[in-house]
């Protein structure tokens, strides 16, 4: 194999899709003067106008990456690879596809396969003038929501992308989206969910703030209006085979429920009429993506060490959540490792933390290096 041959096998430009929440969002106003304004991250002075534009429906533009979010990831992609890096460089060989985390994450993959094209055109243009072999691939790295992302990049519109590193994406759901979703579900699950996908600092300012009851009541509103939330609920791949997420202590002995329809579609419990049509959508979605990974060459990275929200009971009304499964507190391990990675490894570190990991970085230099 020539040198050219093994650089257009091995050496191939790298995306990064971050998770839930991770992107800057900002909506353009149209007229005779352009301006745009931030609707996440929230701040104190714009806090109502920014929730209502995140109630919004209309596409958002997402522009950046949250500071602070994946700052040790992104220097180790970039990072000489005599260094321990994997000596991409940004705009050259690697890119950050940011995007609306509000949305269905079908038009997110949509969108990213469109963003591929783009970047392997534009990179390629460069490389044919300096002699340099072309692209016709790229590596994705992704964390949690990004996973989806990817999944429907590949499968639905089949983009081109040769090895894909999954971080602690729960391919088959996240327990907590269930919690944080049923207007029934008792306890402050609010807190926990969204520091699962946002660092917790930030969350913690932003709970400084004199009007926080307000934020999180329509936060949690809000939440039951964004599709990607829906698409993170446990599917039918995850509740075939799982415990169930609910617990009927009204019966004797208590029962344990598998299955979409008696979760979500039936029994007390079930989700109110609005939220049922949105919860079929994402699984639909789910069911369009399958069982398995899609491609031979995939790295699942995940934790099993941490206690993780994974049922709640009902007992004429649905208790607080408890942690009855391992993982790394925001997504049980089995959600992740059942999807037929190629290749696994499993990591003591938070849902949040393991993206910057230094072992996570060795795990990805060596699987794309």
């Amino acid at each position: 194999m020539s040198q050219s041959e093994i650089t257009t096998k091995y050496d191939l430009p790298v995306i990064f899709i971050p998770g839930f929440m991770a992107s800057t969002l900002e909506r353009e106003r149209r007229g005779l003067l352009s301006l745009s304004s931030t609707v996440w991250p929230l701040n104190v002075v714009t806090l109502t106008t920014q929730l209502w534009g995140l109630r919004n429906q209309n596409s958002l533009k997402a522009t950046d990456l949250i500071a602070g979010y994946y700052d040790s990831l992104l220097d180790f992609v970039t990072g000489p690879q005599a260094g321990g890096g994997l000596g991409r460089k940004t705009n050259e060989s690697f890119w950050v596809f940011t995007y609306d985390w509000r949305q269905s994450c079908h038009d997110s993959g949509q969108a990213l396969a469109i963003f591929i094209k783009e970047k392997l055109d534009e990179a390629n243009q460069r490389r044919d003038k300096e002699g340099l072999p072309l692209w016709d691939k790229v590596d994705i790295i992704n964390h949690s929501l990004g996973g989806f992302v990817t999944r429907s990049t590949i499968q639905e519109f089949a983009a081109p992308v040769r090895r894909v590193v999954y971080i602690a994406s729960g391919h088959y759901g996240f327990a907590k989206s269930y919690f944080v979703l049923h207007p029934a579900s008792v306890g402050k699950m609010l807190d926990d969910f969204v520091i699962d996908f946002i660092p917790s600092w930030y969350w913690n300012l932003l709970k400084l703030l004199p009007n926080i009851w307000y934020l999180q009541g329509w936060l949690a509103k809000l939440l039951r209006t964004f599709p990607s939330v829906y698409e993170m609920l446990p599917d039918q791949f995850y509740l075939e085979e799982e415990p169930g997420l609910i617990l009927d202590a009204s019966t004797t002995p208590p029962r344990k429920i598998y299955g979409v329809e008696a979760t979500y579609f039936e029994n007390p419990w079930e989700f109110p009429l609005e939220m049922q049509s949105r919860a079929k959508q994402a699984f639909e979605f789910k069911t369009r993506l399958g069982r398995d990974l899609p491609g031979k060459d995939n790295l699942v990275i995940y934790a099993e060490t941490l206690p993780t929200y994974a049922q709640v009971t009902y007992n004429g009304q649905l208790e607080k959540p408890e942690q009855l499964a391992i993982g790394d507190g925001t997504v049980i391990g089995a959600s992740v490792s059942r999807a037929q990675p190629a290749t696994q490894l499993k990591i003591e570190a938070s849902h949040t933390r393991l993206p910057n990991h230094p072992q996570v970085h060795a795990a990805i230099r060596g699987f794309l290096l």
